[in-house]
């Protein structure tokens, strides 16, 4: 068995007798309405391929290629590829920016084999911003594949900078009444029917806190969720049940808002400046850049603390 005696770099434009060894990276198929008629409703397989040395090139098979092939071509598997074709790589969309792409012909040939020295896949990260200049004016976006926390050392690297606990002093520039202050979450109970909310039962439904605050500092503003043991212990001292007792029954603890009653504690915490530590993740900085308070001070110690550290 000979070996590859080519990489993908050193392709030049038309047919190829070199042998490159390669695996397949990503692999579909789609209509091809040109060949429809001609090949008994035959489909058109696109592929990306990976050598060796890391790059990639797209790849497709066609017409009279795609039966003597479609079946033989898998994804994750290496092949050795010689007598192919190389065309301009125009159209859309292009998953490469190489000048090239290849083309399967009748007369490919092909040889399966384990090549454990070629990479299972390989990223070329880029700027969001940057991919909306890929491909044509409309910046359309089309993935062919979703990998959620995938163990590469990109990710790893991505989510050890933005997941974890920091802390943060800056000043409440608005209570969120709008978005109300509690919501109502489920307890196991046996005597209680079926839960639609939480699609299952037995449950029993009980008030908890959930507070939102617009804080800023000098670099901006954004949005911090208190939930119910912060909220409580830290500055109303009464669970969510007790005032709404108060809302009902009358009391000094009450205010009344734009949006309804609110507990005035929770409305005397604007225009103050406090300590947060806050859990941030990868989800919080999808999501408009939301973050969950897990602690806060007004303490002059702890703060003088955090600035001189």
């Amino acid at each position: 068995m000979s070996q590859a005696n080519c990489f993908i770099r050193d392709l030049s434009y038309g047919k190829q007798k070199s042998k490159m060894c390669v695996r397949v990276i990503r692999q579909w198929t789609i209509p091809s309405l040109t060949h429809f008629k001609n090949f008994g409703g035959t489909k058109m397989m696109g592929m990306l391929l990976l050598d060796e040395q890391g790059s990639k090139i797209e790849a497709t098979i066609k017409g009279l290629p795609m039966q003597k092939f479609g079946s033989i071509m898998k994804e994750g598997e290496c092949y050795y590829i010689s007598n192919f074709r190389l065309a301009r790589n125009v159209g859309w969309p292009r998953l490469k920016d190489n000048t090239f792409k290849l083309n399967f012909t009748i007369s490919t040939n092909i040889e399966r084999i384990l090549a454990t020295t070629i990479a299972d896949y390989r990223y070329d990260f880029v700027p969001f911003r940057d991919i909306g200049g890929r491909g044509n004016n409309d910046c359309d976006l089309i993935a062919s594949r979703l990998m959620l926390n995938h163990d590469i050392p990109e990710v790893t690297s991505f989510k050890n900078k933005h997941e974890g606990c920091f802390f943060m002093y800056g000043i409440v520039e608005r209570v969120d009444e709008q978005k109300g202050w509690y919501y109502e979450t489920c307890l196991p109970r046996r005597d209680v029917d079926f839960c639609k909310k939480c699609s299952g039962y037995p449950k029993f439904i009980i008030p908890r806190y959930k507070v939102e605050l617009l804080v800023s500092d000098p670099s901006g503003s954004t949005t911090f969720v208190l939930f119910d043991d912060i909220v409580v212990m830290s500055i109303v001292g009464k669970t969510t049940a007790d005032i709404i007792d108060k809302i009902t029954y009358g009391g000094d603890e009450i205010v009344v808002g734009e949006y309804g009653p609110i507990p005035k504690k929770i409305t005397s915490l604007l225009h103050r400046s406090f300590l947060f530590q806050i859990k941030k993740n990868i989800i919080d900085l999808i999501s408009h850049h939301t973050y969950v308070v897990l602690n806060l001070t007004s303490r002059d110690d702890l703060i003088s603390k955090f600035f001189s550290s």
